[in-house]
């Protein structure tokens, strides 16, 4: 979008990818090459991310080696991840229901049975307490839960190190759906990196895109090597390594039941250049943030969004006043979301219909999973997670990527104050 074409006609879309000459560049090279599918670009990739995720460790964080894998989507790499984990039939994992489907969908593919466990009050992000609650009841049922996902909604984790003792204390797993955080941290270490398993998602609207595509991170090799197998129908040599010089064998052998989740080197090869923009990325949505913050603070009938993990350098807790404005990093965050809370779903609804008026996108997130036809045929109610419905029923994202233009983003301001005015 060009600032100076910006005006009240100016449509401003809810998310924009930021891509530029050297994206454009890769992938011409690629198509060059005449290998597009799995190869070099994909295992470099691999390798970047790592060193990427192992600069500047966490306080506490594991010396052993982080082992990367791509895959064609972050739903993909969750679902390898339970494959690993040997999640079966009637297996619980533990998960808020104020999430994308995807968090859930994965756990039935392997015949497993999603527990949905409330979220903290003022937050969007799984409750410890009632976590262990959950934990102890599907104990005392004889039916107990196998493991957790935390997602990292809107780019911040919440309690890591909390969630991460109340698993290890019950000898359970850890994965983190990381897909919207990317590449923010805690004191401990990067997200994706806390749990078991991390699990990040390189969709078109994510802090970097390869358009589709998504890495899995874990320091366990064995479970690195099966999910590697796996990705690619159990197949024990990858295309790459069996065609990359003429003296490579091309036998090879299917070890293990597997599926069709590579990334293909065309999209490898725009995430490599995304890569090496992610921290001036992060910080262009970090200073959006903040100037949202700034302006939306201390109105009447709006609730920020919190500013980072309690586990977080920087700012711990929501901002309570403007006179904390200056301590304002969002370190421990990625947002990747920016979203405002309404008194009720009534002013939420005008809101986002007044934007959408004026050109401006706008979304709501999450529906509550167990408000979906198919989670309720599993038993789940309404009323039962009602903090995750009083998020759902009064939150809107507004617009935050890079690219946005300061007048943009004053202009989405002063749209919303437009409309409160008329309330």
């Amino acid at each position: 979008m060009n600032p100076s074409s910006d005006s009240t006609s100016t449509t401003i879309p809810f998310a924009k990818p930021s891509l530029g000459r050297e994206e454009e560049e890769a992938v011409i090279q690629v198509m060059r090459s005449g290998w597009l599918t799995s190869g070099e670009q994909c295992r470099l990739f691999e390798q970047e991310f790592s060193r990427f995720l192992e600069n500047n460790p966490g306080e506490t964080q594991s010396t052993a080696p982080l082992h990367t894998l791509s895959v064609n989507s972050a739903t993909a790499g969750l679902h390898l991840a339970m494959d690993v984990l040997g999640v079966r039939p009637g297996d619980r994992v533990a998960m808020s229901p104020y999430t994308f489907v995807a968090t859930a969908e994965v756990v039935r593919y392997m015949g497993g049975i999603p527990v949905f466990v409330d979220i903290e009050p003022g937050t969007f992000h799984l409750d410890p307490a009632a976590l262990a609650e959950a934990l102890d009841y599907w104990e005392r049922q004889g039916s107990p839960i196998r493991g957790v996902i935390a997602v990292h909604i809107s780019g911040c984790s919440w309690r890591m190190a909390e969630l991460a003792g109340l698993c290890s204390s019950r000898g359970i797993w850890l994965v983190e759906d990381a897909a919207h955080s990317f590449p923010s941290r805690t004191s401990a270490g990067f997200h994706g990196t806390l749990g078991d398993i991390g699990v990040f998602s390189f969709y078109a609207n994510k802090t970097i895109t390869t358009g589709e595509g998504g890495m899995v991170v874990t320091r366990n090799a064995t479970w690195a090597e099966s999910m590697k197998r796996k990705r690619l129908h159990g197949i024990s040599r990858e295309v790459w390594n069996r065609y990359r010089d003429a003296g490579a064998s091309w036998q090879y052998e299917v070890t293990d039941l597997g599926y069709k989740y590579n990334l293909t080197d065309l999209a490898a090869a725009m995430g490599r250049q995304q890569l090496l923009k992610a921290q001036g990325f992060l910080q262009a949505r970090r200073a959006i943030a903040r100037d949202y913050t700034r302006d939306f603070l201390g109105w009447d009938g709006i609730q920020i969004p919190p500013a980072g993990d309690p586990d977080s350098p920087g700012a711990p807790k929501p901002l309570e006043s403007l006179a904390e404005l200056p301590a304002f990093t969002g370190a421990g965050h990625a947002w990747h979301l920016y979203i405002l809370q309404f008194p009720n779903s009534t002013i939420r609804d005008r809101v986002h219909r007044g934007l959408a008026a004026v050109g401006i996108g706008t979304s709501m997130h999450f529906i509550p999973l167990h408000r979906m036809p198919y989670y309720r045929e599993l038993g789940w109610q309404e009323g039962a997670f009602p903090r995750a419905e009083y998020s759902a029923d009064r939150g809107l994202s507004i617009p935050i990527y890079p690219d946005l233009p300061p007048e943009s983003r004053n202009r989405v301001v002063d749209e919303i104050k437009k409309i409160f005015d008329t309330l």
